[in-house]
């Protein structure tokens, strides 16, 4: 019966880490649609409405999966940030870090298999 019990406790863990997950990244792409869709785009391709408008270089393709600076979860959030120099990709440190991990998270998840 302990055998049982700890499988249902299993069970319930699973789950809730599950759904955290889905709540980070629902949280994350709310994020994304506020501060990075005209750059990077509805699809995360670069290509946002406001990426025509940029002469140096483009917005990142996330979907290619592709970082200048790395693509660890703490690279990218030193790119978020820091911003990128010489670019029109700002700091974001104006965001509570817990929202810049969210869109990390979410960034990550554009990547085409």
């Amino acid at each position: 019966m302990k055998y049982l019990g700890c499988l249902i406790l299993v069970g319930l863990t699973f789950v809730s880490r599950a759904q955290a997950d889905a709540k980070i990244l629902s949280h994350g792409k709310d994020i994304y649609m506020t501060n990075c869709v005209a750059c990077h785009g509805e699809k995360g391709d670069g290509r946002g409405p406001a990426s025509v408008a940029i002469n140096g270089p483009k917005p990142r393709n996330f979907i290619e999966g592709k970082f200048k600076y790395g693509s660890t979860a703490d690279q990218i959030f030193k790119t978020i940030s820091d911003g990128v120099k010489d670019s029109a990709m700002p700091s974001w440190k104006s965001l509570p870090e817990e929202d810049r991990r969210a869109v990390i998270q979410y960034i990550l998840s554009l990547k085409a298999s």
